[in-house]
């Protein structure tokens, strides 16, 4: 899993209300601020002059963690602008989109991470937790055995 995968998984997992029972018993468990920084947003919730996608894609997640999806879809669409091949903007768009029951643009963004990074494990996470919300069970990926 790559190291930016991190956040977005433990996002996608607190927003669910759920944990694997040996990290809910867990007290080392990390908090989404000890994970994602408590690096505060700038009220507009928009940078005035981002320097780079990367710099946007972060600031995305960090909206995305705050609840603020609205925004954070405004900010990775930014992203997307300026480099629509990173498959973690196309993540966090997804992920925004999920948490406010948009499934079909979570799932469109899911596969365009996936398109862009096969082996992009939070994609296909996303992926399949969005097909189970929509209930289409036989449309998901098969577990990995």
């Amino acid at each position: 899993m790559k190291p930016r995968s991190l956040p977005f998984v433990i996002a996608l997992t607190l927003l669910a209300g759920w944990l694997p029972p040996t990290l809910a018993r867990s007290p080392e468990l990390p908090t989404i601020t000890d994970v994602m920084g408590t690096g505060a947003i700038a009220p507009t919730g928009l940078p005035q002059t981002p320097s780079n996608a990367s710099e946007l894609i972060d600031q995305g997640f960090a909206l995305l963690a705050q609840g603020r999806y609205m925004e954070a879809i405004a900010v990775f669409d930014q992203a997307i602008a300026l480099n629509a091949h990173q498959p973690e903007a196309w993540l966090g768009r997804g992920y925004a989109c999920y948490s406010q029951g948009n499934y079909p643009a979570a799932l469109q963004s899911a596969q365009r991470a996936i398109a862009l990074a096969p082996d992009y494990d939070a994609a296909w996470t996303l992926s399949g937790s969005v097909l189970f919300a929509m209930g289409r069970y036989a449309d998901a990926p098969p577990p990995i055995s």
